[in-house]
């Protein structure tokens, strides 16, 4: 998923902006669908471009966070 995130005094991103929702990426089963995502009280949920909320498949769920100014840097193989 792409946020808005700014780092602390340490260098470590830590003021993620939940308020203000990006694209993002879901990859299942050797696929991967755009998706756009939304905080709901601090809580990624994930929508298709239709507006369908994403219904995640059963098992382990990794999240990856990427700054949404690079969209093009991150690569998809």
């Amino acid at each position: 998923m792409f946020v808005e995130y700014t780092a602390d005094d340490t260098g470590y991103y830590r003021f993620v902006e939940w308020d203000r929702p990006h694209e993002a990426y879901y990859f299942t089963n050797g696929q991967y669908v755009k998706l756009n995502w939304n905080a709901d009280k601090g809580i990624p949920k994930y929508y298709y471009e239709d507006g369908t909320e994403l219904k995640l498949n059963p098992g382990n769920t990794f999240i990856t966070v990427f700054d949404y100014s690079m969209p093009e840097e991150v690569v998809i193989e």
